[in-house]
């Protein structure tokens, strides 16, 4: 099982998996399963979230002390990080 961070990107998904075809061995079947949110709140113009998922991250990213990457030591990286990843999906829908 390959696992992708729930937080790629639309284009980093599928630089990921076509790395993963280029990899996978020649005669080995396999699927890939992608999941997709169902986001019942109204979506926040041109992004595929709510403002209630937003919201939802920032405070995750304020209340984590001990994340590897992202803590809250620099609440303005914090904050900077999750707003370029909110720019990254502008325009991005899911189907």
């Amino acid at each position: 099982m390959i696992y992708l961070d729930k937080n790629h990107p639309i284009n980093g998904i599928a630089a990921a998996t076509n790395i993963i075809d280029q990899k996978m061995p020649s005669g080995l079947k396999y699927t890939k399963l992608y999941l997709i949110p169902e986001i019942e709140n109204d979506l926040i113009p041109d992004y595929p979230f709510s403002f209630e998922m937003v919201g939802q991250c920032l405070l995750n990213g304020l209340n984590r002390k001990d994340h590897n990457t992202l803590n809250n030591s620099n609440v303005p990286l914090l904050f900077a990080i999750i707003f370029m990843f909110l720019k990254l999906n502008a325009c991005s829908q899911f189907d």
